[in-house]
């Protein structure tokens, strides 16, 4: 092989390792690229085909378990009727049941074991359920690597686990608990009402804003805790090298314990007899806590 040769390759895997580089950089700095798959063996966008499905029979609890790279979003219904839009690929196939008043959202994956990467190409592939109900029992949602958003729907329960994907979640009121976990995939709550909020990251953030609850428990490894204009009557927060970072709106006075190893920690006075509990764990993270 010729030495202009070889320069052409190196220089092309070069160009093609920066792009993605790029990519990945652009993600990183807070831009969602669509979720269109590329076969990575053809460098081509996968087919995708739209399908909508009307929902005609009762139901009051949701099970959606989408692909592994599914983005998924549940919002509220604009027409006053209940149904699905979402898209069948080359790499998965969907399916939407109503058994015993439980709504079924799902994926037939076909593609787990193809080289296959989403980079913003080919068309959005969000599987999409829009709701007209005002409130159900239960929703639950299991994903991969995809991103889920949730917003304007209530439930009395709402259970949440990805992998590597964000999860996001706006405007819902919850009577009993909101339950979130996601590897190395960020967990964003805003404006929620529940009686108990647990949110898990390994490498995530977590960041809370506007939120009412009796008991909130957070932890994270490496991921930063962000916690704006929240109430609560108990907190207990973990972390491992993320920071702390709290605005607390409730009018109580709390009992502070905290506990860091090499972390700064800036804490309110508080009552170590009162009964609000605001426990924070950080190992080498900073801790600082303002009430207003």
């Amino acid at each position: 092989m010729s030495k202009t040769k070889k320069a052409v390759i190196i220089g092309s895997v070069l160009v093609g390792i920066g792009v993605i580089i790029g990519f990945i950089g652009i993600a990183i700095g807070g831009f969602k690229f669509p979720n269109g798959a590329v076969d990575l063996t053809t460098m081509k966008a996968l087919h995708a085909e739209k399908k909508t499905v009307q929902i005609a029979d009762a139901f009051d609890k949701i099970e959606i378990a989408g692909a592994s790279s599914m983005d998924i979003e549940i919002c509220k219904s604009k027409t006053g009727k209940n149904y699905v839009e979402y898209y069948d690929t080359d790499d998965w196939t969907s399916h939407v049941d109503v058994k015993e008043h439980v709504l079924k959202f799902t994926t037939d994956d076909k593609g787990k074991h193809k080289a296959v990467v989403s980079l913003g190409f080919g068309k959005d592939t969000t599987a999409r359920l829009y709701l007209a109900d005002a409130e159900y029992k239960e929703i639950s949602v299991t994903t991969l690597s995809g991103y889920v958003t949730i917003q304007d729907v209530n439930a009395e329960t709402v259970n949440v686990s990805a992998s590597s994907g964000d999860l996001y979640m706006k405007n819902i009121n919850v009577p009993d608990s909101i339950m979130a976990t996601s590897s190395s995939g960020d967990i964003d709550l805003e404006n929620a009402t529940a009686k108990q909020i647990e949110l898990g990251a390994n490498s995530g953030d977590i960041e809370m804003q506007d939120i009412t609850a009796e008991s909130l428990r957070m932890s994270t490894s490496s991921g930063d805790i962000d916690l704006e204009s929240c109430d609560a009557e108990k907190f207990d927060i973990t972390t491992s090298s993320g920071d702390v970072d709290m605005e607390i709106t409730a009018g109580r006075t709390y009992r502070f314990e905290t506990k860091t190893n090499s972390g700064a920690v800036d804490v309110p006075d508080g009552d170590a007899d009162s009964d609000y509990l605001c426990k924070i764990v950080t190992s080498s993270g900073d801790v600082d806590v303002k009430q207003k």
